[in-house]
């Protein structure tokens, strides 16, 4: 099954970046560890970590397949909770 879903990045006002992110941008969503439980962070393309998965969404990611993810909309003038948001495609 392909499904797909959208999220804020959570986190992100702890990390800043050399290059500005743009709505459309490929992001990376991997594995991690984050004070003692699993995580997934969200990193651009250029390996800065933007942030991570809200921890909600941990299960749901732990079993699928993303086949694409992406910064769906980007406002550095937000709250830092609303800065990025990411859309992922992945199959169940």
């Amino acid at each position: 099954m392909f499904d797909e879903t959208s999220f804020f990045v959570a986190g992100a006002r702890f990390y800043k970046h050399a290059f500005e992110v743009s709505t459309g941008d490929r992001v990376v969503i991997r594995p991690a560890i984050f004070r003692n439980e699993r995580s997934f962070e969200v990193l651009t393309m250029r390996n800065e970590r933007l942030g991570y998965v809200p921890r909600s969404l941990v299960s749901l990611l732990s079993e699928c397949q993303i086949i694409e993810s992406y910064i769906s909309a980007s406002n550095k003038h937000a709250v830092p909770w609303k800065r990025y948001a990411v859309t992922v495609k992945a199959t169940f």
